[in-house]
């Protein structure tokens, strides 16, 4: 089922999953899933951006000043790469009101 991400949104990474970097970018392992995933540049920078616990704004924003890309494009793009994550439980949605 797919999220509708907001800006305020955090998502981080998912426990029992590792990372390593590859030559043309990043290899997760969801140990619990046992489900391997090979992330372009792109897939991976996201990856590494997520790690730091900034909003899914800041994501964006950050990916922007990389990226020669329309705004509107980039979110739907981001949107689906986080969806994608969490469908195969890579990532979890933080609740802020919980932290």
């Amino acid at each position: 089922m797919a999220i509708a991400w907001v800006g305020e949104d955090r998502v981080e990474p998912a426990d029992g999953v590792v990372v390593c970097d590859l030559d043309d970018g990043k290899a997760l392992l969801n140990l619990e899933q046992s489900n391997y995933f090979k992330l372009n540049g792109s897939a991976g920078h996201v990856w590494e951006l997520l790690q730091s616990g900034i909003t899914v704004a800041e994501l964006i924003d950050s990916m922007l000043e990389l990226f020669d890309v329309e705004r509107e494009r980039l979110v739907q793009d981001v949107g689906a790469i986080l969806n994608t994550f969490h469908e195969n439980k890579v990532v979890r949605k933080v609740d802020i009101q919980a932290s």
